[in-house]
């Protein structure tokens, strides 16, 4: 997911690449959405799971501006450890292993910083990120005890379309925080939109849309429901 997301930096800007992913993710979930609104522990459930999955798209979508894909990627292998982290600040006990892990990583960490370009503001975000995603898995473990197995889609279908939401709020505001002249509402013409849809790069929106977001979100809860 992150070499793609970081290839197509070049050919748009990742707020409006990040719109059309989440949309395209989010339009098999739709049925599932309207069908489940009435049921409030799914709905909040899947909201709140939602919020945190989005703060981690956001933070490793404008971390990846600045960094490197291959810190970037590394960096987020710290969602492993961030899981049986959080779950231990919360009472769980953390195997010996466990620290062995976040000590290496650390240090795995701090020799990319080492080396290369030097360290950055993406490389923070995507520290960020990876915190976040820990804690959306954390949270999907934690909702997914609660909530009936025959209604885990409409858990992730409420997950998935808040990320669209998210994703559509940060492409409508990032000019009142970019200046991104070339992209304001003003400028759009039938000629500019057409050349834009054309020159768009749908197979990494579609692959990035369909499989690394809703196959990906779809496996964590479908598995951690049947081992629960």
């Amino acid at each position: 997911d992150i070499p793609v997301l970081k290839e197509v930096e070049a050919l748009t800007e990742p707020a409006v690449f990040n719109m059309v992913r989440f949309v395209i993710a989010a339009i098999p979930f739709i049925p599932f959405v309207i069908r489940a609104f009435g049921d409030r522990r799914t709905r909040n459930g899947g909201l709140e799971l939602g919020v945190w999955v989005s703060l981690a798209y956001l933070a490793q979508a404008i971390g990846l501006i600045t960094s490197e894909a291959g810190r970037a990627s590394f960096i987020a292998a710290f969602t492993v450890i961030v899981v049986p982290l959080i779950d231990g600040i919360f009472g769980a006990s953390i195997p010996m292993l466990t620290w062995f892990g976040a000590i290496v990583s650390v240090i795995g960490v701090g020799l990319l910083e080492c080396g290369g370009s030097p360290p950055c503001v993406g490389d923070v975000l995507n520290f960020l990120s990876a915190v976040f995603f820990g804690i959306h898995m954390l949270r999907t473990e934690q909702i997914s005890r609660s909530t009936d197995k025959k209604k885990f889609m409409a858990l992730l279908s409420f997950e998935v379309l808040v990320v669209a939401l998210t994703s559509i709020i940060w492409f409508l505001l990032k000019d009142a925080f970019v200046e991104v002249h070339d992209s304001s509402f003003e400028s759009w013409t039938f000629g500019t939109l057409w050349d834009s849809a054309a020159s768009f790069p749908w197979i990494p929106a579609l692959y990035t849309g369909v499989f690394s977001t809703g196959l990906c979100m779809w496996a964590e809860v479908s598995l951690l429901l049947r081992t629960l």
